[in-house]
């Protein structure tokens, strides 16, 4: 697996639904979302991108704002959900919050889901650590995962990757991804699932100063 994620999202209603509806994109909100959370940082914008590419690079953002629902990708978000600058929890100003994190290269995957400003769920697996963080009641998707449902009978877990975990890391992420927005990046892409490349963000990149040293 090759997918990569470092996004939250703050929604007013329900994430799948929205993003099901075919929303359209403010650009208006886009920019004040990130003069509202980098306001020390000035931003060019690049060419628009989507939502199947939310892990930006060298300090890029990706932005989305729709009708109920803001998504916002960056650097900055890989980290534990506990962990989150406070500047995002503040902006989501008691909204429901979510945030996900995949990184395959090291086989590693955290979420968090915020209500009224109160973090209600949150995970962190990686192969190295295993489970560095289980805070609040497993969310429906996860159960078939923990009950061994995902696991390779031909390939037991190994007690030394993942902690053991019955379960691949990354297909969790995927997992949480589908229950969350409604989408996948990897496996079998089923036609009712959210087409991510279909929804549109924009992208910024920090601006370069005007002078350089020769």
């Amino acid at each position: 697996m090759g997918a990569k994620t470092s996004m939250f999202a703050i929604a007013d209603g329900d994430p799948v639904a929205i993003l099901k509806s075919n929303p359209q994109l403010d650009r208006e909100a886009c920019l004040a979302t990130v003069r509202r959370l980098f306001p020390a940082t000035r931003f060019d914008p690049l060419p628009d991108g989507d939502l199947s590419d939310t892990y930006p690079r060298n300090g890029e953002l990706v932005v989305g704002c729709f009708p109920g629902l803001t998504i916002l990708a960056h650097g900055s978000l890989v980290t534990e959900p506990s962990a989150l600058d406070r500047r995002f929890l503040d902006f989501a100003a008691g909204r429901t919050m979510i945030h996900h994190v995949m990184i395959s290269t090291v086989d590693g995957f955290a979420y968090g889901i915020w209500e009224r400003g109160e973090l209600r769920r949150s995970f962190v697996i990686d192969a190295d650590s295993g489970t560095t963080e289980d805070i609040g009641p497993r969310r429906p998707f996860e159960e078939p995962f923990w009950a061994g449902e995902h696991q390779d009978e031909e390939d037991p877990p190994n007690p030394d990757y993942a902690g053991g975990a019955p379960f691949h890391p990354l297909e969790l992420a995927e997992a949480a991804l589908l229950d969350l927005f409604g989408y996948q990046l990897e496996g079998f892409i089923g036609p009712d699932e959210v087409q991510p490349e279909t929804i549109p963000m924009m992208r910024f990149a920090p601006a370069r100063p005007w002078w350089k040293f020769w």
